[in-house]
């Protein structure tokens, strides 16, 4: 009799460990993150121009001034760039040739930049462009899993 009460006792507790373990992996897989540490950065591009060239837009992590990019086509009006989690300016670049035949860049791209700056948000006017610190690109800030929509790099007069 005291044999089979031991063995329920063992029985119980060994029942008890594992409800326990159970239910913590459970909760702590439950409030666990997904592991995603990168987010986007949408917007549009322009071109002082009569026609729309294919562009780079980059966006460089401003603590460790890694660049990435993604190229757009000939009259291609949005962008999206996925990044690791992080604060960056973000700038596009124009093809160098004229775009009057080709969809892509082929030749590379003009060192000439157009940042999404204070000017950008204040509507590109003379008024906003003469503001202190007007021309400035803007940080932005991405999160993990998260979209930061209308960054605009259109300031092609600021730098």
């Amino acid at each position: 009799m005291l044999n089979l009460e031991l063995m329920n006792l063992k029985f119980l507790f060994t029942y008890a460990f594992l409800a326990t373990t159970f239910v913590y992996n459970t909760t702590l897989h439950a409030d666990a993150q997904p592991n995603n540490s990168s987010g986007t950065i949408d917007g549009t591009v322009i071109y002082p121009s009569d026609y729309l060239p294919a562009q780079k837009v980059c966006a460089m992590n401003i603590q460790t001034k890694k660049m990435l990019c993604v190229e757009t086509k000939q009259s291609q009006k949005s962008y999206s760039l996925k990044v690791p989690v992080g604060t960056y300016n973000v700038f596009a670049v124009a093809c160098k040739k004229s775009y009057r035949t080709e969809k892509t860049c082929s030749d590379g791209y003009d060192a000439k930049r157009a940042y999404y700056n204070e000017s950008v948000r204040c509507g590109l006017t003379y008024e906003c462009s003469q503001k202190p610190g007007s021309q400035r690109p803007i940080p932005v800030k991405v999160n993990a899993g998260k979209v930061v929509q209308n960054v605009n790099p259109h300031d092609w007069y600021s730098h």
